[in-house]
């Protein structure tokens, strides 16, 4: 489990991304179906939060994106009934969007060398 914090080392969640990380599909997904979904979904907006907080860290996107794929998979019927994910799922897109607008500049500046690289032959 997370602490939640917010601090550039992932907060509270590395050790629980971590541990995610060195198992295998499917006991990840059996981990994500277990997730608790009574308690306003408690722990499925510790699970989103720790998703946020880790693409803040600019470490695992893809990890993060497997991970959010098959919770969204799994629970994401249930996402407009819980209000107390609205917020955090807010957050998260905002995390994701920012990655991937950091992604695709790198992304571009690498195109951009190649294209140069290769005019100079």
């Amino acid at each position: 489990g997370g602490k939640g914090g917010k601090e550039g080392d992932g907060g509270g969640f590395s050790d629980c991304i971590a541990h995610l990380a060195a198992m295998n599909p499917s006991a990840i997904d059996l981990e994500i179906r277990s997730l608790d979904v009574s308690n306003g979904g408690a722990e499925l907006v510790l699970f989103v939060t720790m998703l946020e907080t880790e693409l803040r860290t600019g470490r695992n996107f893809e990890l993060i994106q497997a991970y959010l794929a098959a919770f969204l998979a799994v629970h994401g019927d249930i996402l407009p009934a819980l209000p107390a994910l609205q917020e955090p799922l807010v957050r998260l897109r905002d995390a994701e969007r920012q990655t991937w607008l950091k992604l695709k500049g790198k992304m571009q500046k690498v195109l951009c060398l190649v294209g140069t690289l290769s005019n100079l032959q």
